[in-house]
């Protein structure tokens, strides 16, 4: 799980901490049920340190933030949202796959050359081999 957070970054958090683009709206559309939503998740992996999870969900937690666009419901708590807060959700589709990817992710200091995972500046994690 993710390392314990600094207060003051706690207290800073504010509402609405993600964007998320017509593209993950429309994709999202086909593949959730309509008591369902995308969570965002943080976790501790890869050389870099953290890496992205995402989940199909219906557990609403108060201290989710909760984005909403089209209809879909994006939610990440409060712990994650300070690794990922001013951050996009973009659907790409390529020819042979099709995925969910965060991008623009304001908090990260870089990736690992595999792009699999993600550093925030200061944070002291000991990462682990992607492959």
């Amino acid at each position: 799980m993710l390392p314990a957070l600094i207060t003051p970054l706690i207290c800073n958090l504010t509402k609405n901490g993600m964007k998320i683009t017509d593209a993950a709206v429309s994709s999202l559309k086909n593949i959730l049920k309509p008591s369902e939503f995308l969570r965002v998740n943080v976790m501790t992996s890869g050389c870099a340190g953290l890496t992205y999870k995402f989940a199909i969900d219906t557990d609403r937690r108060k201290d989710d933030d909760v984005t909403k666009k089209g209809g879909i419901e994006l939610r990440v708590d409060n712990k994650a949202l300070a690794y990922v807060k001013g951050s996009t959700i973009d659907f790409v589709s390529e020819p042979f796959r099709q995925y969910f990817v965060l991008k623009d992710n304001p908090q990260s200091g870089g990736s690992c050359s595999c792009g699999e995972s993600f550093e925030i500046p200061g944070l002291d994690i000991v990462p682990t081999p992607c492959h």
